[in-house]
């Protein structure tokens, strides 16, 4: 109704009690608000609200009374309702099944036509018992191409063998790998110590790839004297990548640098266990691993601080006492990773009139040997550097190095006969002993 009659009725249908009760309290509650503003307003707009609430009223029971009399009839409108949504839902039943049915007609059943009778295989399977006009692809498909036989297959794997000793010839092979064997179609290349491939050729076009047929990593560790386990998602990975470097420019040499790289940072974590396993059971903390990075380098720093000769080995060494304890660095050049380690020493190794081997074999792989060589090193220079000391003193040609076992020998005078004094080197420490 207007005026502002607000309810709310979650119902379709209004009960015209509550339309009433509802209407009759607008009217009391604008009488009550009207009482309390006229004593304030002049005569003249007492008179005009006045008219003005009694014209509303009005009009809101007026419209009431037009709805009280249309209820008598609202059976018969109901009815007409019900009709006329009946014949809409109708309406739109017969609009959606021509929609469909042309849908039907124009995309399914052109597709849904029988074909025509194939009489011709018909008759043949009629008349002789089978069909014999099948395609080819069909028996190329389904049946098994015939074994070679014996002589076919040598024949076969001979040209498979001339063919690949033409592409090794044709594409070179990296310096440092070697031809294994070439046999039963398929060339071995090998690298002492780190990897051995398998490789197989399906073409004689030399445009077509090489294929990865076995793969072994030759890794071992010198201590455990056993082959460095890798895990089998790794083994797969690295298949998968050896094989992507196949179908590279130079397939041979990106094969070689990718296993190469791979094998050097095996090692390199090999010996990283190495050096944990010399700290902790062996060296008893003199021998510690101050830095590793995964694939790129480790340092190992040895004779630890100990002992009341510490001033005399830096002496000897020659160092600043921020820095007088001697480290090796293990790592692989980023900028030619197809090179071995490279071995840097701090400080720096003095030159010895005797060569003396401080490196890392791959046939033997262990971080003792490498350390106790530099040990040695070291006290060679340390003995050497002493033995200059005393014989530019009062004992001139009296101190005599000795090679085996490794120590320095001192005449010293005495009244009625003379003593010799050796002195030496601990390896664990460096402290120089008599």
């Amino acid at each position: 109704l207007e005026g502002g009659l607000e309810m709310s009725v979650n119902r379709e249908c209004v009960p015209l009690t509550s339309l009433l009760d509802s209407l009759l309290q607008k009217a009391y509650h604008d009488l009550t608000v009207l009482a309390e503003l006229l004593p304030r307003k002049a005569d003249v707009e007492r008179k005009v609200e006045i008219v003005q609430f009694a014209r509303q009223t009005r009009l809101l029971l007026v419209r009431l009374l037009a709805l009280v009399k249309w209820t008598g009839d609202s059976n018969s409108v109901q009815e007409c309702a019900e009709m006329s949504a009946l014949l809409s839902q109708q309406s739109w039943m017969y609009s959606d099944t021509a929609d469909q049915l042309a849908h039907l007609s124009r995309n399914l059943l052109p597709q849904a036509c029988m074909p025509n009778f194939s009489l011709t295989p018909a008759l043949d399977v009629l008349s002789l018992g089978q069909y014999l006009r099948l395609p080819l692809c069909i028996r190329s498909r389904t049946t098994p191409s015939p074994a070679l036989a014996a002589q076919e297959r040598l024949n076969t794997l001979c040209l498979m063998e001339c063919a690949i000793r033409r592409r090794l010839l044709s594409e070179g092979v990296p310096s440092s790998m070697c031809v294994s064997s070439v046999c039963n179609g398929q060339v071995t290349l090998r690298v002492p110590y780190e990897f051995e491939i398998s490789l197989s050729v399906v073409s004689t076009d030399w445009s077509v790839p090489w294929r990865l047929i076995a793969m072994k990593v030759l890794v071992s560790d010198a201590l455990a004297d056993k082959p460095v386990l890798i895990h089998s998602l790794q083994h797969q990975y690295l298949h998968q990548l050896v094989q992507s470097r196949l179908f590279g420019d130079s397939p041979l040499l990106g094969t070689y640098e990718c296993l190469h790289s791979f094998c050097l940072g095996l090692q390199l974590d090999c010996l990283n266990m190495q050096a944990i396993r010399l700290n902790s059971h062996v060296c008893g903390g003199y021998v510690k691993v101050e830095e590793y990075v995964p694939g790129e380098k480790m340092r190992v720093s040895y004779w630890s601080p100990s002992g009341s000769s510490q001033f005399l080995t830096s002496f000897l060494l020659n160092q600043s006492k921020g820095s007088i304890w001697p480290k090796v660095t293990i790592s692989i050049d980023p900028s030619s990773p197809s090179q071995p380690f490279t071995i840097t020493h701090s400080p720096s190794l003095p030159p010895l009139p005797t060569p003396l081997a401080v490196s890392i074999s791959p046939s033997e792989l262990s971080v003792e040997c490498l350390v106790v060589e530099c040990v040695r090193v070291r006290a060679w220079a340390l003995l050497g550097r002493l033995r200059a000391a005393l014989n530019g003193s009062y004992w001139e040609h009296r101190a005599v190095l000795v090679e085996c076992p490794l120590h320095l020998q001192v005449s010293v005078p005495l009244k009625y006969s003379a003593c010799v004094l050796v002195i030496g080197v601990d390896g664990r420490v460096g402290n120089v002993v008599l």
